[in-house]
């Protein structure tokens, strides 16, 4: 059951990423991993279905970790990686310890994502601010540059298709453009959308349908992965905060600093949010169980 209010959850108050972590047993809940200017924080969720209403305890898992500010976090199963303006570190025990990875130089990390097969594949990928995006082919431990057609090195958002593992496709986007891999990311090349659009905000990537955020234009839709866009009726013009999808791709999640809304029609049709809910969205995920989830400048975490 999905809930149908916002409800602000407790803990730090400014949320810089959000990243879902699959339930370890199929009773349980997904746990979510939240970057923010106080370290790397773990929530757990429990779901009272008679009340239609979520409950969950934030818990800092960083004591020790510096810089204490997180700006991306992402998790694959035991461990968990923090990206942060030196570089990444990950812990295989719940933040006991940490290593710090071995990366090209000093780079700011602003998105870390492990491929759906990771456990099989071992790959990586990572935005970075001055680096562009970087590839790691073995768990995450080294990384290396992986630019080949990109624009320029200030690279935002990435996002991998739900079905990474068989046709290999992942896009980016770097301040001056939009670039699509289909070839695990050794090679990029231009997504086909206006120059005026960048630079991008974010990407969802639905089941049958890419769709891509703008900090002005509004939402541009793909439905033949990535080699045409156009618009669609609904978020045509206008700032689009942040953007994600489920894990299996089956729900898009869309932030505007008005509107909170997803889309079950990879795009096609909306619902909004109805409610007071977050102010200042910086970043959104949605669940496994379809629930969605924003975080905030200065008004914490929130779920819906």
């Amino acid at each position: 059951m999905i809930m149908r209010r916002w409800q602000q959850i407790p803990g730090p108050k400014t949320v810089l990423s959000i990243a879902v972590r699959s339930a370890a047993e199929e009773n349980q809940q997904d746990g979510f991993l939240i970057g923010t200017n106080e370290g790397i924080w773990a929530v757990s969720v429990s779901l009272n279905l008679e009340a239609d209403t979520v409950s969950a305890t934030s818990e800092i898992v960083s004591e020790g970790l510096r810089p204490a500010t997180v700006s991306a976090t992402a998790a694959a199963g035991r461990r968990i990686f923090v990206g942060a303006s030196d570089g990444i570190a990950f812990t295989d025990d719940e933040g006991a310890s940490w290593t710090a990875a071995l990366l090209p130089g000093s780079l700011h990390v602003s998105q870390i994502v492990p491929s759906p097969a990771y456990a099989s594949d071992r790959l990586v990928f990572a935005a970075t601010m001055q680096g562009g995006v970087l590839r790691s082919a073995d768990g995450g431990v080294t990384w290396g540059f992986s630019n080949l057609g990109l624009s320029d090195p200030e690279a935002g958002v990435l996002a991998l298709s739900p079905r990474f593992p068989f046709d290999h496709m992942l896009v980016a986007a770097v301040n001056t453009g939009a670039f699509i891999s289909r070839n695990l990311g050794r090679t990029w090349s231009p997504l086909p959308i206006e120059a005026v659009a960048m630079p991008v905000s974010g990407f969802a990537w639905s089941r049958d349908a890419l769709l891509v955020g703008s900090e002005t234009r509004g939402v541009y839709h793909s439905a033949d992965f990535g080699h045409s866009f156009a618009k669609r009726a609904t978020f045509r013009s206008g700032a689009v905060s942040a953007m994600a999808a489920s894990p299996d791709g089956g729900r898009v999640l869309l932030v505007t600093p008005q509107v909170v809304a997803w889309s079950e029609d990879h795009g096609a049709t909306w619902q909004r949010a109805e409610g007071r809910g977050p102010r200042g969205a910086l970043c959104a995920a949605v669940g496994n169980d379809g629930r969605l989830w924003c975080g905030t400048q200065s008004d914490g975490l929130w779920a819906y």
